[in-house]
């Protein structure tokens, strides 16, 4: 059990030093944070046919309601 639980934290610790590194290099070269960057993301992917987007989507997306 005890190996098992530090293989999880090993991969938990891997998942956070990626996250840190992405938002450093989104912030040094774009700067964007993290929470900016994956807004930008959505918005390209998410356009209808003619290129536009929907704002109650986004809005949704975002978390105002």
């Amino acid at each position: 059990m005890n190996d098992l639980k530090s293989k999880s934290n090993i991969k938990l610790m891997k998942r956070v030093l990626t996250t840190y590194e992405l938002r450093k290099y989104l912030k040094k070269y774009f700067c964007l944070t993290l929470d900016n960057y994956l807004v930008l993301a959505y918005l390209d992917v998410f356009k209808n046919d003619e290129g536009k987007y929907f704002m109650r989507d986004i809005i949704s997306y975002i978390g105002i309601d």
